[in-house]
């Protein structure tokens, strides 16, 4: 919706009464919708998404208190202008938070998938280190038994061929 009355703007065209109307009918839409999402995030306990949530609500609520003063106004061509900086204000600042918040999401995830990398190579590290030990008593065990099952053998075969 913002996209058609930028685009009228654009055009250098004045909104009408009823375009700003719907505008702000649009606005406060919005922030009814922001408002149940904020009470289903309270319930989730999602913090996160709350703060941001939040700062989505005060954008929202701040172009409509500026288009209904803006409306106020005897002059049209103010408020077109007022209402085109403030939708390409918001669309360059929404712009660049996206970009912030894209950005911070893959630097934690680089982080998370380092941090996952080290684990597992620790993991399989010592894992292979307790393999070995394993391995290297088993052969001492098994070497040790036939050891000395040789010798006890080795006895036994003495004293059989002596009484012989």
């Amino acid at each position: 919706m913002f996209k058609s009355f930028n685009k009228r703007i654009e055009e250098g065209r004045d909104l009408s009464k009823k375009e700003i109307r719907e505008l702000i009918e649009s606005l406060q839409q919005q922030l009814n919708e922001v408002d149940s999402e904020i009470l289903l995030t309270i319930e989730k306990n999602d913090y996160v998404q709350l703060t941001q949530l939040i700062n989505k609500r005060k954008r929202i609520y701040d172009l409509k208190a500026v288009v209904e003063d803006a409306c106020e106004e005897k002059s049209t061509h103010g408020l077109t202008k007022i209402v085109h900086e403030i939708l390409r204000d918001t669309a360059n600042l929404t712009s660049i938070k996206g970009d912030e918040w894209v950005d911070a999401w893959h630097e934690t995830v680089d982080k998370l998938n380092k941090g996952s990398h080290r684990a597992l190579s620790s993991t399989v590290d010592w894992s292979h280190s307790l393999l070995s030990k394993g391995n290297n008593l088993q052969q001492r065990m098994s070497k040790s038994t036939i050891q000395y099952t040789a010798k006890g053998l080795s006895a036994l075969a003495t004293k059989l061929t002596n009484k012989h």
